[in-house]
């Protein structure tokens, strides 16, 4: 049982640090549901392990969270530029 825990534990901290990675959306969305579905297959106990869980998606949904401002500032940032290259011809 150790074993099982040990191993998800790793695969979902990974997830974790995909998510403040910045990256993909949908691979790190997929690794945690991933990791939900293997949990559940070998049995985990989630009363015991709710805390850790909660601390891992909070971290991970921050990562997420950072990503979608940064490709909106990105958006944003992209459409100054082009209004500014338009004032600037006129």
């Amino acid at each position: 049982m150790s074993n099982i825990l040990k191993n998800n534990f790793k695969g979902f901290t990974l997830a974790c640090k995909q998510g403040f990675r910045l990256q993909s959306f949908p691979y790190n969305y997929l690794s945690v549901i991933h990791y939900i579905t293997v949990g559940r297959r070998n049995h985990i106990s989630y009363k015991a392990l709710y805390k850790q869980i909660n601390i891992n998606l909070f971290h991970f949904s921050i990562g997420l969270i950072l990503s979608f401002v940064k490709n909106i500032i990105k958006i944003l940032l992209g459409r100054n530029i082009k209004i500014w290259k338009l004032l600037k011809q006129n």
